[in-house]
């Protein structure tokens, strides 16, 4: 008798289980590469927004507003040197340019297209009587996600990973905060 050329079905069983598990144990490590690549971005927005902060500050002596949320152009300094209709924001003048202005600072109005998660992308800004600080807010952050942009940022902070230093996270919301600027006020 010839031999057969063909598989048994034992042997295709074990074929298809050893893919199986080869195919389960990958879904960790791919999973885990997409969070880093993620979180990534963040701390890269983050690193964006302080240089160019800072390069406003230098050329206006004053901190911007850069609002993702809105589409306003005066919400978008950072961006456009557009004339200031609010009254709320009494600097520079309502209805007048920036003085100083010298950008743009970052290559596009800020949108929640700049984040990973497409959820709420914030840029609020702190001002004291000598100090400014400027946070970004993103929302729809896994924890896990948090967690890495936190070891990345906030090396060495005592206390809770998700309430001291620069960077909070609130799980119920799955909103991160970065304070990314403190600037020291003329």
């Amino acid at each position: 008798m010839k031999p057969s050329k063909t598989f048994t079905l034992i042997e295709l069983i074990l074929v298809v289980a050893i893919v199986a598990v080869l195919a389960g144990a990958m879904i960790p490590v791919v999973s885990s590469a997409r969070s880093k690549a993620r979180a990534s971005k963040i701390i890269l927005l983050a690193d964006t927004l302080k240089v160019a902060t800072q390069k406003f500050y230098a050329d206006t002596a004053r901190l911007p507003i850069e609002a993702a949320q809105n589409n306003n152009p005066w919400d978008h300094q950072l961006y456009e040197n557009s004339a200031n209709p609010s009254p709320r924001w009494p600097t520079p003048a309502q209805g007048q340019p920036i003085p100083g202005w010298d950008g743009p600072y970052i290559s596009h109005r800020l949108s929640s297209k700049d984040t990973p998660y497409g959820g709420r992308l914030e840029i609020t800004l702190g001002i004291g009587a000598t100090i400014g600080i400027a946070n970004i807010f993103v929302g729809d952050v896994p924890e896990s996600d948090a967690r890495q942009i936190n070891a990345s940022l906030d090396t060495n902070e005592p206390g809770a990973w998700n309430t001291t230093g620069n960077v909070r996270y609130d799980n119920a919301s799955e909103l991160l905060a970065i304070n990314y600027l403190y600037i020291k006020l003329n």
